[in-house]
């Protein structure tokens, strides 16, 4: 192999990026001597991805659910990742702006249009078997998606309409909490109760 300056550079900014590690290169480099190539599924966990769906019945359509829901968390997962970069980015370019939300855009395009899978992809009489099973979990109960709503608007926006005119910026966050409308949607709104 012959050391080009091309390689001679490439050399350099590894020395200079392990030297900022506090790391020696040369351990690095002996290193590569013994590593394996990285294969696709290696990279992306295929394996462990696709051990993930674990049914609870026997009722074949409750696979096409569960990996639709999964296929969602990653969804959010990529919105949460595109939201968490612009709230760290002290004084985000109008140009950057822009491109993070044109990807939680598209992401949540892809949501949309991926009802269908849940609407048109599933026998209605199966899912409503193995659905009782599966009480009382709801996919409303999804995390990242409560934290996607919290990163895209003001807490009185996802206040229970009922609610919205006994809170206000100085209402302790517990009370508002409380109050929140899918919290309100487990409640019976009389008594209180879940």
């Amino acid at each position: 192999m012959e050391f080009t300056p091309d390689i001679l550079q490439k050399l350099n900014e590894i020395d200079e990026r392990f030297k900022s590690l506090n790391q020696k290169t040369e351990t690095h480099l002996e290193g590569l001597i013994y590593s394996k190539p990285i294969t696709y599924w290696d990279y992306i966990q295929t394996d462990a991805l696709l051990n993930l769906q674990i049914q609870r019945t026997v009722l074949p359509d409750e696979m096409v659910f569960i990996m639709y829901h999964q296929i969602n968390e990653l969804l959010f997962k990529m919105m949460l990742w595109e939201i968490d970069q612009l709230c760290h980015t002290e004084v985000p370019s109008t140009d950057f702006f822009t491109e993070k939300l044109m990807r939680v855009s598209r992401y949540f395009d892809m949501l949309t249009t991926s009802f269908d899978i849940m609407r048109d992809g599933m026998d209605v009489e199966q899912y409503m078997k193995f659905r009782h099973n599966l009480t009382p979990a709801s996919g409303f109960q999804s995390a990242q998606y409560r934290l996607i709503e919290f990163a895209s608007t003001d807490l009185i926006n996802l206040i229970d309409y009922r609610y919205r005119a006994t809170i206000d910026r100085n209402t302790p966050y517990e009370h508002a909490l409380e109050h929140l409308y899918w919290q309100a949607a487990g409640k019976d709104y009389k008594t209180g109760e879940k």
